[in-house]
């Protein structure tokens, strides 16, 4: 059972990534990360990331349609021959494609001087209002609490008891009382083997 609870972690964090690039403009998204202060050369990287993504699968899949044009029909072959015979004449396409637009990208971005300006302008501007920075603070709050949760009880969900012997909190302090809140029972088909 621990295997298919952390296979469902697994899961569940591999399908917020497309989440977020299906229902996000890559425009939107590269400027509230440059408002949010995360360097340029790495918003740069994921946009160009979220860019080529669906251009190498849209290669990728005229290249299979040209392979079955040609008479290479992989649903017929077995594992093997697939391996020796279908995949290579599909990769290497690929591969000469991908080498080719990266090439292209990086004359772009030299023509364009990349790097040369410290003040951008974009062409949507974005504020962030008290909602954004509501969200934000309360995604900072559950991360704080990950961290503690994972540094006082070794995991992310409160034991039995949930305040160890060695923090003592004065009487007055409400954190006592609020993560007794939380306090449940770890069920055994999450506990590790």
């Amino acid at each position: 059972m621990f295997g298919i609870a952390m296979s469902l972690k697994v899961i569940a964090i591999i399908t917020c990534v497309p989440i977020l690039t299906m229902t996000t403009p890559t425009s939107k998204l590269i400027v509230a990360l440059s408002k949010l202060r995360v360097p340029y050369s790495l918003i740069f990287v994921l946009a160009i990331a979220m860019r080529f993504t669906p251009l190498i699968m849209m290669t990728y899949n005229e290249i299979i349609e040209a392979q079955k044009i040609r008479g290479h029909d992989i649903d017929k072959m077995n594992l093997i021959s697939r391996l020796r015979k279908a995949y290579i004449p599909i990769v290497t396409p690929l591969f000469i494609s991908v080498l080719r637009h990266a090439d292209e990208l990086q004359i772009s971005i030299e023509s364009r001087a990349f790097g040369a300006v410290k003040e951008r302008t974009y062409i949507e501007e974005i504020k962030i209002g008290a909602a954004d920075v509501f969200a934000i603070l309360v995604m900072l709050f559950l991360a704080a609490e990950m961290i503690f949760g994972v540094v006082v009880w070794g995991t992310m969900i409160p034991q039995s008891n949930p305040i160890p012997t060695w923090i003592q909190f004065p009487d007055w302090f409400p954190l006592r009382d609020w993560i007794q809140l939380f306090v449940y029972k770890l069920p055994d088909w999450a506990k590790p083997p």
